[in-house]
């Protein structure tokens, strides 16, 4: 006879969790874990985050998540790293490569790459996403091997500055409001682009370590990131690939 299992008993937590999402990790397979950790009896998420990006992620806890909407409309950064020359299934680093081409770009045309796709711009959403197309979501027909027609929807692109570029890598800083795919817009400027990592940062001055000033609070971010990984799940190094369910920063 198998022994009965316990039930923990869930209690009311109220606050705001600003959690550093490791890689590989999704956003609702980190909101889960932390829920268990903390035995909350309701919790929510402010915005999702690729498994394959890591950063911040707002964990909202009881009380909190009623004012969580305000996070979701709120402006969002990134840091992303992008391959040039290559272009794949997913226009991130998970799909087949279907095109290489060599690198022939200088800074200017870089430069102006950025500036074309800086202010109010229209995105098509990509089909690896959450969003729901009759009820289903996006990276389920993709999967299938089908394709829907998604509308192009509007979104603003306050500034993206270059961070780093060596060769065919480019490091890149974006501005921007929500529901911005980061993917597209890196696939988008040219076509040759693809995304490679990226980091949701704070909108402000803040680091997720807490080490800033208005970062009250900030430090349970990093705190609690060990506790969320699986026992036997590798932190991966740049290069490797995560596999997951396909979401997107800025849905």
């Amino acid at each position: 006879m198998q022994p009965q299992r316990v039930r923990v008993p869930k209690r009311a937590v109220h606050g705001v969790l600003l959690l550093d999402k490791p890689l590989g990790l999704s956003s609702n397979d980190a909101l889960q874990k932390a829920k268990r950790l903390y035995r909350a009896e309701k919790a929510g998420h402010t915005g999702t985050l690729d498994p394959l990006a890591t950063g911040l992620l707002p964990l909202c806890f009881g009380a909190a998540t009623k004012f969580s909407q305000a996070s979701l409309d709120a402006d969002k950064r990134y840091t992303a790293t992008l391959k040039l020359g290559e272009t794949t299934t997913t226009a991130d680093g998970e799909g087949e490569v279907t095109q290489r081409r060599e690198v022939h770009v200088t800074r200017e045309q870089i430069d102006a790459a950025c500036r074309a796709h800086t202010g109010v711009i229209r995105q098509v959403p990509p089909m690896h996403s959450a969003l729901k197309h009759d009820g289903k979501a996006l990276y389920e027909y993709a999967r299938a091997g089908q394709e829907v027609e998604r509308e192009a929807r509007t979104v603003t692109v306050h500034a993206i500055e270059i961070l780093d570029w060596a060769g065919d890598r480019l490091v890149i800083d974006v501005r921007c409001t929500k529901g911005t795919y980061i993917r597209t817009l890196a696939e988008d400027d040219g076509h040759e682009h693809e995304e490679r990592e990226v980091r949701r940062l704070l909108p402000v001055d803040v680091r997720v370590d807490g080490r800033a000033d208005g970062g009250a609070g900030a430090g349970d971010a990093r705190d609690h990131r060990e506790g969320l990984r699986e026992p036997d799940q590798e932190r991966l190094r740049p290069g490797q690939h995560a596999v997951g369910r396909r979401t997107e920063p800025g849905e």
